[in-house]
């Protein structure tokens, strides 16, 4: 069992299970990204693992 930690390269496995305020780079868990086409409205949004899409008509 190591005694020392270096907290300024912290492993990117130690970072995922961290809250994000709380990592050493404050970043969201996920983001949205609005794409929008004449006539349609394409909203999407990514998470940790999973990539979402939705699309509405006008």
């Amino acid at each position: 069992m190591p005694l020392a930690k270096d907290l300024l390269h912290p492993s990117p496995e130690e970072e995922k299970r961290k809250h994000k305020k709380k990592r050493l780079v404050q970043s969201p868990n996920s983001y949205f990204m609005d794409v929008k086409c004449p006539g349609e409205e394409v909203v999407c949004w990514s998470g940790e693992s999973t990539d979402h899409q939705q699309s509405r008509t006008f």
